[in-house]
């Protein structure tokens, strides 16, 4: 493997300028090492298939002004060789069998088995240097004086030191895919997906509420994770997925994903109806329509219909009543129900509307009172006015009765009453139409007439 023309890599020395690197004995399968493998800001390196942290303080490659950082000192202990640091010189040496390499601080030559040779012929700016107390060395020169091919993936961040064998790499952090980050729900068993990465066998699932670890899945060949019931409750969680492979586990995704789990608020449920009362009549026709209060109810809407047809329909009431306007309703049969909206969203109507009918008001007709004597000579008056729909009642002073005017009949009215002495009382009421009503003693001989006025 080779690097790219013109990249720059240095290596991070994990000492304090001024301190002295004790050699490192030798690992019994060092002269077994093939590969190894680092990633920009992961704290773990992969030397052939084993992945194992670069230091005891948590080093990581990093990128400074262009340049990749790599901790060296695990590097060359892996392979079997040593790192001494000469603090009056600044000098730092690499020994690693045959070779012995020297470096200084600043300086862009170093020495490699007692000769001087430039670090970097194209960038003289590639030179040991003194960073956050630990000592930087390029990566490229020294791992090549090693006998090592260097590598870099820059979509991946990922160098490989290369030295004589292949390498299986771990796989990519796989990508999230729901719930989306930042997402919310009233749903306490979500499923958790992922996409397919290649090179994983497995994955794990870790989620979070905080700092508190809910649920923490590994072992997983399937690309979603449904949370079991009981573990969630109304809260923020953020949660990882880290792929396991021949070549090692992923490092988890550089910001989890976050959801957030709402507690289910129901609907309010269906008012209940009072009045009018469900099939009540009256001839109100601006009728109150009531309801009682239910929970979780904000507004109530009124509908109101005369068959299939919306006579009213009024919404955003917080009231328990509402007034029918005048001039709405007409004599007939209606129907209504009431819902209720809330934060849980509106409940459903009635099942069945209450119904209620208008009625016309029955007028009564006009009362009349009229007065008539029986004399010898015949009815006085003989003519008397009424009102056309009269409710009337015919008072009939029975003064002077003959066999003939002893009894008096309205044909037109089917009234045939026998007249006495006194007092003598007949009620009917007058047609509703304007004309003549005749009436006669029972012999026809003695006439009179009703005047129908309108």
């Amino acid at each position: 493997m080779n690097m790219r023309k013109g990249l720059a890599f240095t290596l991070s020395l994990a000492i304090a300028a001024g301190c002295m690197w004790v050699p490192s004995v030798l690992p019994a399968d060092a002269a077994s090492v093939k590969t190894i493998v680092l990633r920009v800001g992961d704290p773990v390196m992969q030397v052939d298939a084993v992945r194992t942290f670069i230091d005891a303080t948590g080093a990581v490659p990093v990128i400074i002004q262009g340049r990749t950082m790599l901790p060296v000192r695990a590097i060359v202990e892996a392979l079997g060789g040593t790192v001494s640091w000469d603090a009056g010189r600044r000098a730092v040496g690499v020994v690693l069998g045959a070779k012995t390499v020297e470096l200084i601080i600043a300086k862009s030559m170093a020495t490699v088995n007692g000769t001087s040779v430039a670090i970097d012929p194209a960038n003289a700016l590639v030179v040991p240097m003194i960073v956050k107390a630990r000592t930087m060395l390029p990566v490229r020169f020294v791992a090549e004086q090693l006998g090592a091919a260097v590598d870099w993936a820059p979509a991946t961040q990922v160098v490989t030191l290369d030295f004589g064998g292949t390498t299986i790499l771990p796989p990519a952090a796989p990508v999230l895919t729901a719930p989306g980050d930042g997402s919310s729900s009233t749903d306490k068993t979500p499923s958790l997906g992922w996409n397919a990465v290649d090179g994983a066998a497995t994955y794990r699932v870790v989620l979070h509420k905080g700092t508190d670890v809910v649920l923490d899945k590994p072992g997983l060949t399937a690309l979603s994770l449904s949370v079991p019931a009981g573990l969630l409750t109304a809260g923020t969680y953020s949660w990882t997925v880290t792929a396991t492979g021949p070549g090692g586990t992923s490092v988890p995704q550089a910001k989890p994903f976050v959801f957030t789990v709402k507690e289910l608020i129901l609907p309010p449920a269906a008012p209940v109806l009072t009045a009018p009362g469900d099939r009540s009549s009256s001839t109100d026709k601006t009728p109150s329509l009531g309801w009682n209060a239910v929970d979780g109810a904000a507004t109530y809407r009124v509908v109101l219909r005369r068959g299939t047809d919306v006579i009213l329909d009024k919404s955003g009431l917080t009231a328990l009543s509402l007034t029918v306007p005048a001039g709405l309703l007409t004599a007939g049969t209606y129907g209504w129900t009431v819902t209720a909206t809330g934060p849980g969203g509106t409940s459903p109507a009635q099942a069945k509307a209450f119904t209620f009918t208008v009625k016309d008001p029955v007028v009564q007709p006009l009362a009349q009172t009229v007065e008539m004597h029986v004399k010898y000579s015949g009815w006085d008056p003989a003519t008397i006015h009424i009102k056309a729909g009269a409710r009337v009642t015919w008072n009939i002073w029975g003064d002077e009765i003959t066999s003939c005017t002893n009894r008096i009949i309205v044909p037109s009215l089917s009234i045939s009453q026998a007249l006495t002495a006194g007092k003598n009382v007949i009620t009917f009421t007058a047609p509703s139409a304007a004309g003549t009503v005749p009436f006669s003693c029972w012999m026809g001989m003695v006439r009179g007439q009703f005047i129908v006025d309108p």
